[in-house]
């Protein structure tokens, strides 16, 4: 849910710190959580990708040069080597999958646009890619209140060019709009060529679906400019990259 409506907003002033005598051992506990971690994860078998079928409408099994798109980033420079591809349509197929992999111990990298420089949205490895391209209607526009809801993997451009029909514009625009899905700009927080006037994309989110790790959707859409019902759990998610969660709405 996003507010096309613009307000300009003060940015927030950190104070650094030093770096504690800790810090080096709870670098080394986080290495070997990690590594523990990293130890019970597996790749996809072919019962997998099987049961996967089952709960996705559109599943893409290849090796890597078939799934080229999928394993590299835009800048050809970071290479995964995922065989399977899962294309949801829907918050619920998005549900299930998750908790299948996560109930499984099989890692997933969640991709938008797949547009970035920095192959965050890559396969490391031979994880799952979970692609939420099909996930791409533009599902209200309310020219009262200047609100637009659309569901993460709507094209930047094909989101401007809705609400151009309504004399409105999303407060942010970058040069991979062409491209670019909407919920990899609010993953990662874009800003783009409208920053200095508009303020940074997490000022105009007013309301986000998300699917955790656990495979539970969280309905966090509200419509309200300011709300004081208790803590604002849609910034954990602005920004987040997908750690937190994966954007469905």
């Amino acid at each position: 849910m996003l507010s096309t409506n613009f307000f300009r907003s003060a940015s927030s002033l950190v104070r650094p710190t030093m770096m504690s005598a800790a810090a080096p051992a709870i670098s080394a506990a986080l290495r070997r959580g990690l590594a523990t971690a990293s130890s019970k994860l597996r790749a996809p078998t072919a019962n997998d990708i099987s049961n996967l079928q089952d709960l996705v409408s559109n599943v893409l099994v290849g090796d890597k040069d078939d799934l080229s798109h999928y394993n590299n980033d835009w800048l050809r420079t970071r290479t995964g080597h995922s065989n399977i591809v899962l294309r949801p349509k829907t918050t619920l197929e998005v549900s299930k999958a998750v908790k299948y992999c996560n109930d499984n111990f099989i890692p997933i990298s969640v991709q938008g646009g797949n547009t970035g420089l920095v192959g965050g949205s890559v396969p490391v490895n031979n994880e799952v890619v979970l692609s939420l391209e099909r996930l791409n209607k533009i599902l209200s526009v309310n020219t009262a209140d200047s609100i637009a809801t659309c569901e993460s993997g709507v094209v930047l451009q094909n989101l401007m060019d809705e609400l151009e029909n309504y004399n409105l514009m999303p407060p942010y625009d970058i040069g991979s709009k062409a491209q670019c899905l909407v919920g990899g700009n609010v993953a990662t927080n874009a800003g783009g060529l409208r920053l200095l006037r508009y303020g940074s994309l997490r000022g105009t989110i007013l309301g986000l679906e998300v699917v955790t790790a656990e495979g539970k959707i969280l309905d966090l859409m509200r419509a309200l400019r300011k709300d004081n019902t208790g803590y604002d759990l849609k910034q954990l998610f602005i920004g987040s990259e997908g750690t937190l969660g994966i954007v469905t709405k």
